[in-house]
């Protein structure tokens, strides 16, 4: 579990970032970050290596932590930054 929450941490808050969130539109450039960080964690842990499955499943739970994370953490930038975008449109 500590490796998705991890890798969905650094999804999560790559994604909600201001300015750092338009590499997300690199073919969800973070989304991907997030799960591969996982997947890494989890194979640093074995010496054999894991299973196609079992790379899937701890992207997908890093996948569901980083869009919770990203859903906090966005509402409280966006009403921070909010004007200020405004005032640049």
């Amino acid at each position: 579990m500590q490796p998705a929450l991890i890798g969905g941490l650094v999804a999560g808050v790559l994604s909600a970032l201001p300015l750092v969130n338009f590499l997300n539109a690199c073919c969800c450039l973070w989304v991907v970050s997030g799960g591969i960080i996982a997947a890494y964690l989890v194979q640093e842990r074995d010496p054999n290596p894991i299973q196609v499955g079992d790379g899937a499943l701890v992207g997908l739970m890093a996948g569901v932590v980083g869009a919770l994370v990203n859903f906090v953490l966005s509402i409280p930038v966006t009403l921070l930054l909010a004007p200020m975008q405004r005032a640049w449109m």
